[in-house]
């Protein structure tokens, strides 16, 4: 059996979303690209040793324990379906992930962005689109698939709640984040956008929120939805254009980072944390804190407050 095929009858058995089984997929195809290997009866522990080297010379940690992860899922259920005796990448230990800080965009630099995206000189179409993109993901820290599988009905004016569903979700939860005042205007212009395309009697209840095709002749005949790679690559060119990383991701770090340090700085952590990681949707807070940086005055304090001895 090759492994495609085994992944072909794991989608078949298991309900995994779209973007998880396209994950799965990518996974398999840079395996047999790397080692060659396609046969489920030519996979041993030397076969992933070799292959771990290869992928942490060019890609960090996390892609190695990622590919890993994906990797002990499938051959897990391949064992249990008697495909194979034993899973072999079980003793291929994962990589040390260096304690690194988050990937973020400066503000004053994406302020920068978000003011040229609606001047002449804009490096792509439609920037008053992609400057509310921007601006969503800024200002509620949503990752890239929640902000593409948003819709209209996810979004409560009234109340200035978004919804975030769990079909979107990494970790499959449904939760509501304010929507900021400051972003209220926007998403309330696009609406109107949205609504003079497409006219009034059209129901957006369920529409795609950030559909880029209402707006750009050029997509409506590939597309009919906003994909997250053509975000990313979107923002890819922006930030290429004024000489800045940026990314969904990035976004969702820079609106984590600097929430996390104005907490720190009022010494509001211990109240403020809970609340951070309901807003970033995170199970466990461990990874919520890996966005506090304890300033030095901080810990002076700390070792302040030890009896003189």
């Amino acid at each position: 059996m090759q492994l495609d095929e085994l992944l072909d009858i794991y989608f078949s058995v298991r309900m995994l979303r779209p973007v998880t089984e396209r994950g799965y997929r990518a996974t398999c195809r840079t395996f047999v690209s790397d080692t060659g290997v396609r046969e489920l009866d030519e996979l041993d522990e030397a076969v992933f040793i070799g292959w771990r080297k290869q992928v942490l010379a060019r890609a960090c940690e996390t892609t190695w324990n990622s590919y890993r992860r994906n990797f002990r899922v499938w051959m897990k259920f391949a064992v249990k379906r008697e495909f194979v005796s034993r899973n072999p990448i079980e003793d291929v230990a994962p990589a040390t992930v260096s304690n690194l800080k988050k990937k973020t965009v400066n503000v004053a630099s994406l302020s920068r962005v978000v003011a040229g995206l609606t001047e002449s000189s804009c490096p792509v179409k439609n920037g008053w689109f992609w400057s509310i993109c921007i601006k969503t993901l800024f200002y509620t820290g949503m990752r890239r698939r929640q902000l593409v599988g948003l819709c209209w009905k996810d979004i409560d004016f009234k109340r200035n709640l978004i919804h975030l569903v769990s079909a979107t979700s990494k970790t499959k939860r449904t939760w509501e984040v304010p929507l900021d005042a400051r972003l209220y205007n926007d998403l309330m212009y696009l609406k109107k956008e949205t609504i003079r395309v497409l006219g009034a009697r059209k129901n957006l209840s369920g529409r795609q929120t950030f559909c880029i095709q209402i707006f750009d002749d050029r997509n409506r005949f590939t597309n009919d939805r906003l994909k997250g790679d053509q975000l990313t690559g979107i923002l890819r060119k922006i930030g290429q254009h004024y000489s800045i990383a940026l990314s969904p991701h990035r976004l969702r770090h820079t609106f984590g980072t600097e929430v996390a340090n104005a907490m720190s700085q009022n010494e509001e952590v211990p109240f403020g944390i809970r609340a951070l990681q309901h807003q970033l949707g995170h199970t466990n807070i461990t990874t919520t804190l890996g966005y506090i940086e304890p300033k030095p005055e901080q810990q002076r304090k700390i070792v302040d407050s030890l009896k003189t001895i």
